[in-house]
């Protein structure tokens, strides 16, 4: 397996796509911590939580059905500037809007349009194996990062 196949647009598609493992390791810590500081009860982060994952599934399914029709730079533009909005109305500290609206950026799945373009990037250069093994081990790492960002920024994060 030779990465150097990949170029450097594919690094950096595959970079590009395994970034948000920061986000969704530094989530993972934050997220119900900040959920606990606005109010919510442990039973609403637990529900929250679990409907995510639900939501995802959902858009997941809704989003590559349109990645199949629409073009998919345009798609990941929208969808990223509605994700972008949905997170902007989670510091408002209001529980149901928080709840709402980091439900909605699940539904909104702009990652799986940017898979799509990795993947057909893939496919045209015949790296779909390389490109997926650097992908995955990126997500990895990204989301090991975003935990220990996460961990290392609790002990300043008075306006939680």
């Amino acid at each position: 397996m030779s990465f150097s196949r990949i170029g450097r647009v594919g690094f950096l598609l595959v970079t590009a796509n395994s970034l948000s493992g920061i986000i969704w390791g530094a989530n993972s810590v934050i997220l119900s911590i900040y959920m606990l500081s606005i109010g919510m009860s442990a039973t609403l982060i637990g529900v929250v939580l679990g409907l995510f994952s639900l939501m995802n599934a959902l858009g997941s399914l809704i989003v590559g059905y349109l990645t199949d029709f629409m073009d998919r730079v345009r798609l990941f533009m929208v969808l990223s500037l509605i994700s972008g909005s949905l997170i902007l109305l989670m510091i408002t500290g209001v529980p149901a809007i928080v709840s709402i609206a980091y439900l909605m950026t699940a539904l909104f799945n702009r990652y799986v349009v940017l898979t799509a373009i990795v993947g057909e990037f893939a496919k045209q250069r015949n790296v779909s194996d390389e490109m997926f093994s650097l992908s995955s081990s990126f997500n990895i790492i990204f989301s090991v990062v975003g935990s220990v960002m996460a961990v290392l920024q609790l002990p300043w994060a008075s306006w939680l």
